[in-house]
């Protein structure tokens, strides 16, 4: 299987643009981006007065509510390696005048002080990095967050359930590369994250178990 052209820079700096109307129809099979997005923040519980970081961010959506939520008494901060989505995501944030600083940086060179993080976000991301990378964003997003902060991580899951099962490996297998593929299938993503000192503290399965939300905890 080769790498689709949609994981270089490049694809991502021209796609911008049409990224938001792409997500909607992306989630669209899986309950809606609406109802995706309102999962994340229920289930992640960002508080107000916290420091959170939202890695791989995007344009901004999911940034966004989290800083809706929290209100003005937080720092909501969000990454890309995307010069065009944090422009997006900077012009969305400035018209709903929410208070978000948005950043180009990569996950695994944080551009932020150790133990200066409450809580941090990575959704959909984990799965399309080489396991090497994946270790490496993980272990920086260790160092940037206070000692009993919060990992939220949401990415797809293996089913048990048949159809949803075929679903999503399907999905994964022809919209995803190779290094997803595999990832999705090994389980590993909950094991790798305890291994580097995180502590599980909730897991939730949504949308036909095709998605999983873990809740970690830096120990």
């Amino acid at each position: 299987m080769s790498e689709p052209d949609h994981y270089s820079d490049e694809f991502w700096e021209k796609f911008a643009r049409f990224y938001n109307l792409a997500t909607k129809f992306y989630l669209l099979p899986f309950g809606g981006e609406g109802s995706f997005r309102n999962e994340i923040i229920k289930f992640g519980q960002p508080k107000a007065g916290e420091q959170i970081l939202d890695v791989c961010c995007g344009t901004g959506t999911l940034t966004m509510r989290i800083a809706e939520k929290v209100g003005q008494q937080a720092g909501v901060t969000g990454i890309d390696t995307s010069q065009e989505m944090i422009r997006i995501a900077t012009k969305k944030a400035v018209k709903k005048k929410l208070s978000i600083k948005f950043e180009l940086a990569s996950g695994k060179s944080l551009p932020f002080l150790d133990n200066y993080f409450d809580r941090s976000f990575v959704s959909l991301c984990l799965h399309e990095l080489p396991n090497d990378l994946r270790i490496k964003v993980l272990q920086e997003i260790q160092r940037v967050l206070k000692i009993n902060g919060y990992l939220v991580v949401i990415d797809f899951n293996l089913s048990q359930k048949l159809l949803p099962r075929l679903m999503i490996k399907m999905f994964v297998k022809f919209i995803e590369k190779e290094v997803a593929y595999n990832f999705l299938l090994k389980e590993l993503l909950g094991t790798e994250i305890a291994e580097l000192g995180f502590k599980l503290v909730d897991k939730k399965l949504i949308l036909l178990d095709m998605f999983q939300l873990l809740l970690f905890q830096k120990s």
